[in-house]
């Protein structure tokens, strides 16, 4: 009986830790991807709730950030699949977007703006490589896709994200 008292102990500690670490970078990705604050604090949430449950099951095969990122993305996933979040209007503007940035300018909304618009597949790959500053292999693992697909989804993103801001720089000056 003690020893599970001391395992439990043991969880709720990793538990507290883990959010400490990872609550803001779990909070930005399921903003990112679901366009909705209480969504993104609902599916944070859930993501940690779910990772306590899988404490005994993680086989540390990648990083807990990775595993974490993973449990968000398809926690995110799941909500967006939904009847009732299909639904619902998620269509953020620029002034919505309030996570705080290390310096914000007109630059950084227009580019935060520009990956809320990339399709899902695109904007995921994004987020994790460079908002979240995974390795190719670890957006690999959290996405459930090859490297080599990472890759090529990275450069389509980057196009398309340099071509929009281009069209939007020439609107504006």
């Amino acid at each position: 009986m003690a020893d599970a008292a001391g395992k439990e102990s043991e969880q709720n500690e990793w538990l507290r830790q883990i959010i400490r670490m990872y609550e803001k970078d779990i909070f930005r990705i399921c903003f990112f991807y679901l366009g909705n604050e209480e969504d993104a604090r609902d599916a944070a949430q859930e993501t940690f709730l779910k990772a306590w449950c899988r404490y005994r099951k993680f086989r540390k095969d990648c990083s807990e950030k990775t595993w974490l990122m993973k449990i968000a993305v398809n926690r995110c996933r799941d909500m967006k699949r939904s009847a009732w979040f299909r639904r619902v209007s998620r269509n953020v503007t620029p002034e919505q977007i309030n996570i705080p940035y290390e310096q914000t300018n007109e630059q950084n909304v227009d580019l935060a703006s520009a990956v809320m618009r990339l399709a899902g597949k695109q904007k995921e790959v994004i987020l994790l490589r460079y908002d979240q500053g995974m390795s190719v292999t670890e957006t690999a693992k959290v996405l459930g896709i090859s490297p080599a697909a990472v890759t090529q989804r990275c450069k389509h993103a980057l196009e398309t994200l340099r071509r929009e801001l281009t069209e939007n720089e020439d609107i504006i000056g």
